[in-house]
């Protein structure tokens, strides 16, 4: 990213970049891409806040799992209970403990 004027990127971040690989070893980028603006959503649930007619939104954060495995049962409980309080929107949110690569 040396070629790069500036840039400005985030640990976990999705991005798209352009550039070359001509050995196989190496990825020299040369552009990162800007991402498409979305439109916004339009569902009536949104405008309807009567009864059950809205939209329900989960955000749990992790890791999801122990210290000393990888069953991520802490993700398997949060999953069902999306599913039984009938979540329209489950964001997962991994806060990295640089501890467990110790």
């Amino acid at each position: 990213m040396d070629a790069l004027k500036s840039f400005n990127i985030f640990p976990g971040q999705i991005i798209a970049a352009k550039g070359i690989n001509t050995t196989g070893n190496f990825f020299s980028v040369e552009e990162i891409l800007k991402a498409p603006k979305l439109p916004m959503a339009n569902d009536e649930r949104m405008k309807n806040t009567s009864n059950e007619n809205y939209i329900r939104l989960m955000v749990a954060s992790g890791p999801f799992t122990g210290e000393n495995n990888l069953q991520f049962e802490g993700l398997e409980k949060i999953c069902k209970e999306s599913i039984a309080k009938q979540a329209s929107v489950l964001i997962l949110v991994w806060l990295a403990n640089l501890s467990y690569a110790d």
